[in-house]
């Protein structure tokens, strides 16, 4: 999906009466996360024992079921080690944002959701050193474990939760969500 084609998505699910305040997209790339400490160096030793178990049976000629086994494991490893920067990073190109006088809007992967301005839970910002960070509404996993359980790299987000992740300027965007929770706009 190209850039004009996720802000069209967004434009097209507008109400009556509703317009953009602010739109933008994720700052890409893989923003490393307190739980990348324990992750990277487990995803070598997983990934490192996975390629060698594979490559021992292969080259002594162990029966299939063995070669077989380690398939998944191998596969696991490697996207432990580099495969979930790049689905964070397809993940983060197919993602916009906007902010309506009305609502929240997120179009990640063709698919659009949103949550009312009215009902906006409790928001949280995270700030990265650049500027950029995430903003949390209601029940969302940020926590040391949440990035591993979702195998994306993105924040897994619970039955009444919302999440617009890295975003440029994150302080500019808190200031125009928290106005709306005023309702000054």
């Amino acid at each position: 999906m190209n850039e004009l084609g996720g802000y069209e998505q967004l434009q097209a699910c507008l109400l009556a009466e509703e317009y953009v305040v602010w739109r933008g997209r994720p700052v890409e790339g893989h923003m490393l996360a307190p739980n990348d400490v324990f992750l990277i160096p487990f995803s070598i030793m997983w990934g490192g024992f996975a390629i060698f178990w594979e490559w021992s049976v292969i080259i002594t000629g162990a029966p299939l079921l063995f070669k077989i086994w380690g398939i998944p494991f191998v596969l696991v490893g490697l996207y432990m080690m580099g495969g979930r920067f790049f689905v964070q990073k397809a993940v983060q190109r197919s993602t916009y944002y906007a902010i309506t006088n009305r609502r929240i809007l997120r179009c990640r992967r063709g698919r659009v959701s949103s949550l009312d301005r009215n009902a906006m839970p409790q928001m949280q910002m995270f700030v990265n050193k650049d500027g950029s960070g995430t903003i949390t509404f209601g029940n969302v996993r940020r926590n040391s474990y949440g990035y591993w359980w979702s195998f994306s790299g993105m924040a897994q987000e619970g039955a009444n939760g919302f999440s617009l992740e890295n975003v440029p300027d994150v302080n500019q965007v808190y200031r125009i969500l928290s106005q709306q929770q005023g309702g000054s706009l």
